[in-house]
């Protein structure tokens, strides 16, 4: 789970809280993994009703991080594809 976002469940809602307010909460590659990762947690969990997602700071957020697109993960050769959900 990335340390950017902070996860709590209270009264059978899980709220995922983006926590990058010092870059707007721009996401990256780690942040959408944790997301994914709890949405479908979300999902196969039956307690869980209703999901939250907020942000820290004065931004929602402001999009990707372009440090990601600078730094691209390179798989047998081939550059990654971030996926959006």
């Amino acid at each position: 789970m990335s340390k950017n976002l902070i996860v709590s469940v209270k009264n059978r809602v899980l709220s995922l809280t983006i926590n990058r307010p010092e870059l707007k909460n721009a996401l990256n590659r780690e942040l959408y993994a944790s997301l994914a990762e709890q949405l479908e947690r979300s999902d196969q969990d039956e307690q869980i009703r209703a999901v939250l997602l907020k942000a820290n700071g004065d931004t929602f957020t402001a999009g990707n991080d372009l440090d990601d697109f600078l730094h691209p993960i390179e798989e047998s050769g081939t550059p990654s594809v971030i996926r959006f959900f």
